[in-house]
C-alpha cells in the first residue's frame, strides 16, 4: 500500500501525463470531448508535445492570475468544436 505523500504524487504524476498526452495526441481531454472544447496552436495547427508541457507548466501560474496564462505561454488557445 502506498503511504499518502506517495499516494498523492502518483496521482499528480499520472493526471499530469493524461492531460499532456491528452491534449498533444487529440487536442482534449474527455472532458474537452463532453464540453465540446479542445486545445489548439494558436495558428490552428495541433498541440506539440511541448506546448502540452509547458500548458501544463503554467497552469498554476494561471490560477494565481485568474486568466489564461498558460495558453499564453505556451501558445496555445481553446476552442470551440
Amino acid at each position: 500500500m502506498l503511504r499518502p505523500r506517495r499516494r498523492l504524487a502518483a496521482f499528480v504524476g499520472l493526471a499530469a501525463a493524461y492531460h499532456a498526452a491528452c491534449w498533444a495526441a487529440a487536442g482534449r481531454t474527455a472532458g474537452g470531448r463532453l464540453t465540446g472544447q479542445r486545445v489548439v496552436s494558436v495558428d490552428g495547427s495541433p498541440v506539440e508535445p511541448w506546448q502540452a508541457l509547458l500548458r501544463l507548466a503554467a497552469v498554476p501560474a494561471a490560477a494565481r492570475a485568474l486568466r489564461p496564462v498558460h495558453d499564453e505561454v505556451a501558445g496555445t488557445a481553446v476552442i470551440e468544436g
